[in-house]
């Protein structure tokens, strides 16, 4: 803990999420206020208003924050109010800050500043006492209750700094009172809100939060179709749907910390790494999200970070960035690069490296693309980011390094006793993937030490302990997984040391958007714990970066911690997210595509903006010149691949000639040379010659300055019947974060429910996502979407209102639950699994092997008995597929499906026929994950499992209740579950997990059942192929 002079918090329970939930729906409504738009700076409108002081306008105006870019949104809910401020940089926010401190009289005013890090709390302290500003910094749980009670007391007089770290054990401090809470970046809704719980206690009556934002030139924003101005829009006949009337926007929370001198002998490694299970502190500070039920507002529950390319973002010596797009790629960096045309010309790389390329056919005749620059970088020691798709070389940019330094370090190192440990490790997304690693890892290294192992494997839990073993002598490259990392570090001690950081040269995270999708709790501990003990820049360790997505999250809390690293993009649209491009969807009808063209071009400034047209082919082409033409507005082509059009682009991009270019896609490739300001997508070809559009912002990107006032704009136009481009968009959206709005989701929804009337599926089973949601957003779905009458009422056994006590069978997802009702009393216990006494009948009834009779021909909706995990119980058959494969459901033991072969199932006995199924499938309503998919991590499940659903010491197993919201189909839908203590599952899940609400769900099912068809035994016997 440290002292320039202040600090504390207190804890407030039961703010209610629908109150948060209009706090957050009118902060993003309010940007379309017009009332928000003032004549002088907002920034200092913020800061005068926040402290009811007139004289802070002029000071905040001295510090430099006339910014047109700065922006201020104010609502008030539950007597708080609410600020949301966006300085034009970092050190504005933090001057005025300072300003606002010193005009208030602190005996009287507790200001708390929260951060996300302990590094950034310790950042926010040594920048504020710099402005002389006297701070009280707690960012680590130690020996603090003292302080905090001082500070709680207004013996300490200062602004009180903490991080998300200590906020459970603020809840301690009872005392606590906070004036102004404000949030240092902005952050996710779940964290939102429990900061507020433990911060701030009820009545809130004049608390003041205030959330700094990022600068308005990094935040990618979805911006909505209406900004054409309505004459424009009313002369064209225009009829284009909004995507979202709300601006997507994220934080940056790029503070960075004093880099720590390099470790010395004495340095403990297993101090670094959490060892609870606890969930790590998110890396990023994305905004809260809206969570109304409007059709097109966006409802973003995570936001889009991004990150600008220029001297506010990283603390360089010289404030130099150097970007380059050469070889079809993006490069940024703080240092200049070379570039390469192959591996021999990297004179860093030894003879036996480039042999074994050689061997291997890469990069011995040409580098790949992205290679050109990563090779010479990675070899001079830095650390380096590539991001791409799949087969374009990202993993042989680092390898060839990696394994050079692997082949150095093997040299020196000792089997004394005192030496221990890998000197690298790849982090791969799975097993095949690292098998594949290994083996090429073994043919660059040749034939080196007999003594000593060089390439590790670890890919299974039960592995752990040998593998262990072997790291406590020195080895050269542990290829693992994040999840096996974690297990295998368990077993580090003092006694028994097997991660040595004083050796540890080389960290490979490859495959970054798998693991962080699949594996994210794993990530962040394992990256902290990485963090702690090594220091990566040129001289000491290296940290290489590859995957197919640019994670925002992962990367705002690496990227700080890198001086030397290099990011490359091949992927043109990945590229747009780091460089805060902005970003507009309009969705528009077939019949007025080419006036919505028109009304948005005379709409724009032609003669201040460098607007470029993209479309497929030279017809495309042409027909749009003459359609301007018609209009008045002056355009060009470029269509062909010559020494003039590169002339005639060049000077263009230089000079603003209030012309439209128009461009087709065989030739956007070559166009590179200038920078430009909108980009307008005509028509939709395929998604590559779609991303590939992008590269045409390389430019802009290499121009690029932090005191640039206005960001490049994409205009993408979406047809109603374009499904295959919508769903591409909504997923990148939602991988990117950022959740699609309810017009486009609807738009997926009503297509596959068209198809499925021309084609019906009626001998197939439901959806499952159909089910639970009320829609499916699946790229492909091979099941039916539109129900029979029968099916829409709800078994007579199942609860339909009112609190259900129950057993839990299995946490099957963190919104689905597999329940046993507490009514039906547990005869015994069978591997753990409760069982009833017709669990029990059924049990005993097939250990006697006489009473197995296969099933010979069994049918959809056949009940069946099948022998699943140890557990003989009763399952019903739900699809039969090819091969003698047959999909399952399970009745009584869980709600699950399996794929088995039908040879597995038995004939169920008549007497165990009639019995009521005993497991319940209770869903929370409306808790999605993340994805398109609508797949659940499993680091998320296992989270769920382990801390929440836990069998606690005797008592093998806990009462759980739930207040039931309706009934559907199969399904009971509850508003939360709540364990015997009181804890509730969907707060859990909200402060750990990222999630999506959907509070539409019940209305679409009611949407679902209105939909449904009358039973017809004709069609089902006789169903069109789909």
């Amino acid at each position: 803990m440290n002292n320039n002079n202040s600090l504390v918090t207190q804890r407030v329970s039961g703010a209610g999420r629908g109150n948060l939930d209009r706090a957050l729906r009118s902060y993003y409504h309010g940007d379309n206020e017009l009332n928000q738009y003032f004549e002088q700076s907002l920034v200092t409108q913020g800061a005068a208003k926040l402290c009811g002081n007139a004289a802070l306008s002029a000071l905040a105006d001295e510090t430099g924050n006339g910014n047109e870019n700065e922006q201020v949104t104010k609502h008030v809910c539950d007597d708080v109010e609410f600020t949301y401020l966006t300085p034009s940089s970092k050190r504005a926010a933090l001057d005025v800050l300072a300003a606002i401190f010193k005009n208030e009289d602190l005996n009287v005013v507790r200001f708390l500043v929260i951060c996300e890090q302990a590094d950034e709390a310790a950042d926010w302290m040594q920048e504020l006492g710099r402005r002389s500003v006297g701070c009280l910094l707690l960012n680590e749980p130690k020996k603090f209750i003292d302080c905090v009670r001082l500070w709680t007391d207004g013996s300490l007089n200062s602004v009180l700094i903490v991080c998300d770290l200590v906020l459970e054990l603020l809840v301690q401090c009872r005392s606590l009172r906070v004036n102004y809470l404000i949030h240092s970046t902005q952050p996710l809704p779940h964290v939102f809100q429990k900061r507020l719980d433990a911060l701030i206690p009820i009545p809130r009556k004049g608390i003041q939060v205030l959330v700094l934002r990022c600068p308005a030139a990094n935040q990618l924003q979805y911006i909505a179709a209406e900004q054409v101005s309505p004459k424009a829009a009313a002369s064209n006949g225009r009829a284009s749907i909004s995507l979202s009337e709300l601006s997507a926007t994220a934080t940056l929370a790029a503070s960075t910390k004093k880099r720590s001198p390099m470790l010395n002998k004495e340095y403990s490694v297993e101090d670094a790494l959490p060892g609870s299970d606890a969930i790590p502190q998110t890396m990023s500070s994305p905004t809260p999200s809206d969570t109304s039920t409007s059709s097109d507002a966006f409802d973003p529950a995570h936001k889009s970070l991004t990150l600008q390319p220029g001297e506010e973002q990283f603390d360089t010596a010289t404030g130099c960035v150097h970007t380059y797009n050469n070889f079809g790629i993006f490069a940024w960096s703080r240092s200049e690069q070379i570039s390469c045309f192959n591996i021999s010309e990297v004179a860093a790389i030894g003879p036996t490296i480039k042999a074994a390329m050689q061997v291997l056919n890469i990069g011995h005749a040409r580098a790949k693309s992205v290679q050109r620059y990563a090779w010479t970088h990675v070899a001079a020691g830095r650390s380096m980011c590539a991001i791409g798709n799949e087969s374009i070389g990202k993993t042989w940019c680092y390898l060839p390094t990696l394994c050079q330094r692997n082949i150095q370090e093997s040299k020196n190192r000792k089997f004394d006793g005192s030496d221990y440990g890998p000197s690298s490790i790849i982090l791969c997304a799975n097993a095949q993937q690292g098998e594949q690693i290994g083996k090429w890892c073994l043919d660059l290294l040749g034939m080196q030490r007999d003594d000593m192992e060089h390439v590790i494997k670890l890919f299974k839990h039960t592995s752990a302990y040998v593998v262990a073993q072997r790291m406590t002598r020195p080895c050269g490259i542990l290829i693992t997984t994040v999840e096996q990392l974690g297990h295998i570090y368990q077993l580090h001690s003092k006694s028994v040391p097997i991660f040595n950081p004083r050796v540890l040269r080389c960290l490979a995270f490859d495959g970054i958007d798998i693991m962080w999708r699949n594996s994210r709790i794993p990530c962040e501990k394992v990256t902290q714990w990485l963090f702690n003990i090594l220091r990566f820049e040129e001289g000491h360790a290296q940290l290489f970066v590859v995957g197919r997505l640019w994670i925002e999250r992962f990367m705002c809390r690496v990227l700080p911690k890198l001086p030397d690293v290099l990011l490359l993009f091949e992927d043109a649209l990945e590229a747009t997210v780091f460089n805060g491009l902005k970003l507009e969807m309009l969705t528009t009808k077939p019949h007025q595509h080419d006036q919505d063209i028109l009304a948005l071009l005379q709409n724009k400034k032609l003669d201040e903006l460098r607007v470029v047209l993209a479309c497929q082919g030279k017809p495309d082409a042409s027909k749009l010149s003459k359609l301007l033409s018609d209009a008045n507005i002056s355009s060009i082509i470029i269509d062909k691949q010559d020494r003039c059009s590169e002339i005639a682009y060049a000077e263009w991009s230089k000079k603003r000639k209030a012309s439209v270019l128009i461009t087709i896609d065989d030739v956007v490739p070559k166009l590179r040379s200038g920078s430009i300001d909108c980009l307008i997508h005509y028509d939709y070809n395929n998604w590559p010659r779609f991303k590939a559009r992008f590269s045409l912002f390389y430019g802009n990107y290499k121009t690029q300055t932090k005191n640039s006032t206005t960001a490049a704009i994409s205009i993408m136009h979406v047809g109603l019947g374009d499904v295959e481009q919508t769903w591409l968009i909504c997923d990148f959206m939602l991988k990117h974060n950022r959740s699609p709005p309810d017009s486009y989701m609807s738009m997926l929804t009503e297509y596959r429910r068209n198809c499925e009337l021309d084609q019906p599926r009626s001998n197939l089973p439901l959806c499952r996502h159909l089910m639970a949601y009320g829609n499916c957003y699946r790229h492909t779905c091979q099941y039916r979407h539109i129900l029979w009458d029968f099916e829409t009422v709800p078994p007579d056994h199942h609860p339909k209102k009112g609190d259900m006590e129950f057993y839990v069978l299995a946490s099957v997802t963190p919104a689905q639950t597999a329940a046993k009702l507490t009514k039906d009393k547990i005869a015994k216990y069978f591997f753990s699994m409760p069982v009833t006494k017709l669990g029990e009948s059924i049990q005993l009834h097939y250990e006697n092997p006489l009473n197995r009779q296969v099933h010979l021909n069994p049918k959809v909706g056949d009940i069946c008995v099948l022998k699943l995990n140890k557990l003989y119980q009763r399952v019903g058959v739900t699809r039969m597929n090819t091969g003698g494969q047959c999909d399952v459901r399970q009745l009584d033991a869980g709600v699950e499906f399996s794929l088995i072969h039908k040879s597995e199932l038995l004939v169920c006995d008549e007497k165990f026929k009639d019995a009521s199924f005993e497991a319940y499938d209770l869903r929370i309503t409306g808790l999605a994950p993340f994805n398109m998919e609508r797949i659940w991590p499993e680091d998320a499940k296992r989270l769920v499992r382990r801390k929440f659903f836990n069998r606690l010491l005797g008592k093998p197993c806990r009462t759980f209740t739930a207040k039931v919201d309706f009934a559907f189909h199969e399904i009971i839908f509850v508003e939360n579950v709540y364990d015997d203590a009181g804890n509730d599952l969907k707060s859990f899940v909200l402060k750990n997990i990222p999630v999506l609400l959907d509070k539409d769900v019940k209305t679409r099912l009611q949407n679902v059942v209105s939909t449904a068809k009358p039973f017809c035994y004709e069609e089902l016997a006789n169903p069109a192929s789909p």
